[in-house]
């Protein structure tokens, strides 16, 4: 019991320093409305906070899921069992891309006629290394977001509740996340966690939707530029 309090607290507060993150924009850029975003911001972004958060969700999984094994849960169980083979990676990773670019266009076209598109607008500074931060940025996020909300989340949800409210309530977190980016970002960020949730339910392939993830951000960051 001691252990599962433990895991729940340290879900919850992992879960918080992904909210607060993504909302200190909302207060710092209140006045602009401009989110600027640089190649030293990025990089102290990827060493100070994705880097670790990377290894404290790893950490946290290798915990919950010992813990399942030694009480012979069947969610742990049937997920050790299963090969990733790499038709599954790459039908993964083109699934996944196929998912997040048509709710992107989905999304942007219904918001462009009904909303306002973004809370915020993006000004991207132009450097020598910005495409190469971008990059090592994307992968970072996407690994970071995927390991927690799929990888750990989804599973643990799993383990009391069923497939569609798990991926529901993984997903709508997922979505809460993205406040900073305004009504389309939260609905196309829920779209997206919903289409990787099922995914990756069904091909088991983690790095095939984080790939996806990552090639999908920097298509978006790229195009500012």
């Amino acid at each position: 019991m001691a252990h599962k309090i433990r895991i729940v607290t340290e879900t919850v507060i992992v879960y918080l320093v992904f909210l607060l993150c993504s909302m200190q924009s909302l207060f710092v850029n209140s006045a602009s409305r401009t989110i600027t975003i640089t190649a030293k911001g990025e990089l102290i972004s990827l060493i100070f906070y994705k880097l670790p958060l990377i290894a404290v969700i790893v950490l946290l999984s290798k915990k919950n899921f010992f813990l399942r094994q030694q009480n012979h849960n069947p969610v742990y169980v049937e997920s050790k069992s299963k090969k990733i083979t790499c038709k599954n990676f790459f039908l993964s990773v083109a699934t996944s891309l196929a998912g997040l670019f048509c709710a992107a266009f989905l999304v942007s076209f219904i918001c462009n006629i009904f909303v306002e598109s973004r809370a915020f607008s993006l000004d991207i500074q132009n450097s020598v290394f910005i495409h190469i931060i971008i990059i090592i940025s994307s992968i970072s996020t996407a690994y970071v977001e995927e390991l927690f909300f799929r990888f750990f989340l989804l599973k643990v949800f799993l383990e009391k509740i069923p497939l569609l409210i798990a991926i529901t309530i993984s997903s709508l977190m997922f979505a809460a996340c993205h406040i900073i980016q305004g009504l389309q970002g939260i609905a196309n960020a829920f779209i997206a966690g919903i289409i990787l949730c099922i995914i990756f339910n069904r091909l088991k392939s983690f790095n095939g939707i984080a790939i996806a993830h990552a090639l999908f951000d920097i298509v978006a960051f790229e195009t500012y530029l």
